[in-house]
C-alpha cells in the first residue's frame, strides 16, 4: 500500500493495529509518513516521536517532523529540528533547503507583525485568492478589490511595498 501512495490505507490500518504492533514490526517511520501524507499532522507527529525514541539520530524523521511543525507555524521547533538533521548530516540538502525556507518565513512574520493592518489585509487576501508563494502575477486592480479606497498609484506602491518585503513577486512590472 506504501509503495502504491495509498497513504490513507496505510493510516487506517495503523490506527486498527496500534501503536504496539507498529512498534514490534518496525513500520514507525512508514506510518508516521503515511499519515503525514493523509493530512493527519497530529498522528503523524506522534508516529515520528515513537520512531526518534528508537533512533534519535534519524534524520529523515527529524526532517518530516520539522516540516509538520512548520505547517503549524511553529517555526522555532522546525528551525531546531532542520539544524540538528544539518548537524547530524551536513551534506544532506533537503534539510538545508527546507532551514532555508523556515528561515525566509521567520523573517516574512517577523515583517508582517510590523506592518500596518492595511498591509497585512492585503498580503492575507491576495494569499487566499492566489495562494502564498512568490511566482504569481498580482495587478494594481487585484490590489483595488481588497483595498477599495486604493488609488492606482497608491495600488502600485502597495504591489512595490509587498514585494520588497518578500510577501510576493510580481511576474509583471507593466501593471
Amino acid at each position: 500500500l506504501h509503495k502504491d501512495n495509498k497513504y490513507s490505507a496505510v493510516a487506517e490500518l495503523a490506527e486498527i493495529a496500534g501503536d504496539y504492533y507498529s512498534e514490534k514490526t518496525g513500520v514507525l517511520f512508514e506510518i508516521a509518513y503515511a499519515f503525514a501524507e493523509a493530512r493527519k499532522r497530529g498522528k503523524a507527529r506522534r508516529y515520528y516521536n515513537l520512531y526518534l525514541q528508537k533512533y534519535s539520530n534519524a534524520t529523515a524523521a527529524l526532517n518530516n517532523l520539522a516540516i509538520l511543525e512548520e505547517h503549524d507555524g511553529r517555526l522555532e521547533q522546525a528551525e531546531t529540528m532542520l539544524r540538528r538533521c544539518i548537524e547530524l548530516d551536513p551534506e544532506d540538502e533537503l534539510p538545508r533547503n527546507n532551514l532555508k525556507r523556515v528561515l525566509r518565513l521567520k523573517d516574512v512574520v517577523e515583517k508582517f507583525q510590523k506592518d500596518d493592518l492595511a498591509t497585512r489585509k492585503l498580503v492575507i487576501e491576495l494569499w487566499r485568492k492566489k495562494g502564498p508563494g512568490y511566482e504569481f502575477e498580482c495587478t494594481p486592480a487585484d490590489v483595488q478589490g481588497i483595498l477599495p479606497s486604493t488609488s492606482a498609484e497608491e495600488a502600485k506602491a502597495r504591489l512595490r511595498q509587498v514585494a520588497e518585503r518578500g510577501y510576493l513577486e510580481q511576474k509583471d512590472e507593466r501593471n
